[in-house]
């Protein structure tokens, strides 16, 4: 699986992990999985780390999949923040694009170049979102 995750109830926050190639529909699948979680509660924060990946592969109508995927589940979403873990320019950029997609969610979309600073950012312990 080019993804894994986890939650903690303690951090209140989910945390996934990508590998490899990035698609919308992966993230989306991603996505999904994180909110069947058992441990999961509306509100969370999300962290979506991409550090791994080798190609973001997010096409227009990837990026409507995803704002329709986080207008769809907005109530098992909740308003916890959403932080994007990546270095590259364009992932940074792209998640930008997706927080004004979708700022009449009220939702903080955040973007941060390492797990330490997502930590920092986010006010959790770092190991919470070591790989």
């Amino acid at each position: 699986m080019p993804y894994s995750f986890r939650v903690s109830r303690t951090h209140r926050v989910g945390v996934i992990f990508f590998e490899d190639v990035v698609t919308g529909s992966l993230i989306v699948e991603a996505g999904l999985d994180l909110l069947a979680h058992a441990d999961w509660q509306p509100g969370f924060d999300e962290v979506w780390d991409l550090r791994l990946i080798t190609e973001f592969a997010i096409s227009p109508e990837d990026m409507k999949a995803i704002v329709t995927f986080e207008e769809t589940y907005a109530e098992r979403i909740g308003h916890g923040r959403a932080c994007v873990i990546s270095n590259r320019f364009y992932v940074r950029a792209l998640h930008r694009l997706f927080g004004a997609l979708t700022r009449n969610r009220g939702r903080a979309q955040l973007t941060c170049a390492t797990h330490e600073e997502a930590a920092t950012t986010l006010g959790i312990d770092p190991t919470v979102l070591a790989p």
